[in-house]
């Protein structure tokens, strides 16, 4: 779907045959969303709707939405998930949030939250998880004792004194520079 975004920068979505929908800004059209609803897309599955002025999104209508692509929307600072949803990829970098409950997305495999003011992350419910991303974003500590399969963790430009990734994948790559690491405790081998 092309067009221009016409009124108040809503768009609301209708439509049980919608699976993928992408607003995402664009040079082309000159106005940024400020607010989606998807509410009645009960089969949405792939939302890009990054680089707007979006400040929450409401997906608790949404329990097969699997990919949400929102980075870019700086005041973005609120997210709901349905209790029991599917999303296995998430993009936030460069929003807005200060806190984020992830503990529905329980499929959660990829996450980018790079650089939101969080200051920390709770990602023991997300035990699907193999790929986080959370470089500047203010974390003094992080728990990854349940993300068994991870693979890819990016934790650079933060304040992070000690690091535990013991858990993690073997042959997992894990960037931490920046940081105030006095303490990095790996795998026995």
């Amino acid at each position: 779907i092309n067009g221009t975004i016409l009124g108040d920068g809503t768009v609301t979505i209708y439509g049980d045959k919608i699976h993928m929908f992408d607003c995402s800004y664009s040079a082309s059209y000159p106005v940024k969303v400020t607010d989606i609803d998807v509410s009645a897309c009960a089969t949405l599955y792939d939302l890009s709707c990054y680089t707007n002025e979006i400040t929450s999104l409401d997906f608790t209508s949404n329990a097969a939405l699997a990919k949400v692509y929102a980075n870019g929307n700086s005041a973005l600072n609120s997210i709901t998930f349905a209790a029991e949803n599917a999303i296995t990829t998430l993009d936030l970098n460069d929003c807005g949030f200060t806190t984020l409950d992830l503990s529905s997305c329980t499929s959660l495999t990829s996450v980018k939250l790079n650089n939101n003011p969080l200051g920390s992350i709770d990602v023991s419910a997300n035990t699907a998880l193999t790929t986080l991303y959370a470089n500047n974003t203010g974390l003094t500590t992080i728990d990854l004792s349940a993300n068994t399969k991870l693979k890819n963790l990016y934790v650079n430009e933060n304040q992070l004194t000690s690091l535990n990734i013991s858990t993690l994948v073997a042959g997992s790559y894990t960037f931490a520079n920046d940081n105030q690491l006095t303490e990095l405790i790996t795998a026995p081998e």
